[in-house]
């Protein structure tokens, strides 16, 4: 996927899923969907939770085999309302817009 200027990730709100979170490191997340509402960590991994007025997101961040970083390895998402296959109206609702 190409990436877009400003966007390293090379996603964007419009075509966001959740599947899209998968792998990604702990700053790519930050700049997708900015700081965590709460954060907790755990002796072999950590959590970063979502909330919007849509749903809450949940994200589980494992270390890399043989490294240090953390990257998504897994989500949870509760929907505040009718369930969409893709989670696009709830990651959304999340995601930072870019900046100008």
């Amino acid at each position: 996927m190409a990436g877009q200027a400003g966007n390293p990730s090379g996603m964007d709100a419009p075509t966001l899923t959740a599947d899209h979170l998968v792998g990604l490191g702990k700053s790519d997340v930050a700049k997708l969907l900015g700081p965590p509402a709460e954060s907790r960590k755990r002796p072999l991994y950590q959590i970063w939770t979502y909330h919007s007025a849509v749903c809450d997101v949940t994200l589980f961040f494992y270390p890399e085999v043989g490294g240090q970083a953390f990257r998504t390895l897994t989500y949870q998402i509760d929907e505040r309302s009718v369930s969409d296959a893709t989670h696009h109206a709830c990651l959304t609702s999340l995601a930072k817009l870019p900046a100008g």
